[in-house]
């Protein structure tokens, strides 16, 4: 099991209607993607999270973007798996759960929609799992449940059980990378039915 942390500062423009993202795509992040899936199919894991990790800083911090506030996309609610009167909102391209899959986690006060920079050159790429924690997003607000960190590792331990998903790499990003870490810890003592191939933490609050 591989394990890394990754830092990454995000610029916001001073302009009221518009904010800075990381868009560009070059040749670079391609050349690492297919290092990636080279990896992947020779099964070394260590080598595919460090590879993964990488590509992530490259995609999230290359060239800015100006992408005007008024044009941003509606959102909308994606898939919903129900675990224990809990509905989590989720997105997925696995088509065969035995496969290595992405897990990604998002900080404390986001949602599933704060991975859309690097999503679509995962996704293409890889399989990937981005969820909505509870009380976040499209998910479950429950008034009176928990919402700490082991409460929400428990929540992404029953949802990938929920999902039947074998190997996962999890990527979680602060508040996120709490959850993923502690997912992770619970997953030494508990009984689950995948295994975790890597760890990614992303400025991570654990």
């Amino acid at each position: 099991m591989a394990t890394a942390e990754l830092n990454c500062l995000i610029y916001r423009n001073s302009h009221p209607r518009t904010v800075e993202v990381g868009l560009g795509l070059n040749g670079i992040i391609r050349d690492w993607l297919g290092m990636i899936s080279t990896a992947l199919r020779r099964s070394n894991i260590g080598r595919y999270v460090t590879s993964l990790l990488t590509a992530l800083l490259f995609i999230s911090c290359s060239t800015p973007g100006i992408v005007p506030m008024n044009n941003l996309p509606v959102l909308t609610p994606g898939q919903t798996a129900d675990l224990d009167g809990v509905a989590v909102n989720y997105t997925s391209n696995v088509k065969d759960p035995e496969d290595v899959t992405l897990i990604l986690i998002h900080g404390f006060g986001a949602s599933l929609e704060s991975w859309h920079g690097v999503h679509p050159a995962l996704s293409a790429q890889f399989p990937v799992v981005r969820l909505d924690l509870k009380g976040h997003g499209f998910s479950s607000k429950p008034k009176h449940d928990k919402y700490s960190l082991d409460e929400q590792a428990r929540l992404v331990t029953a949802f990938i059980n929920k999902l039947g998903l074998k190997r996962v790499v999890l990527v979680g990003h602060s508040f996120g990378g709490g959850v993923a870490l502690l997912t992770f810890l619970q997953r030494q003592d508990r009984r689950a039915s995948f295994d975790i191939a890597g760890l990614i933490l992303i400025g991570s609050a654990g």
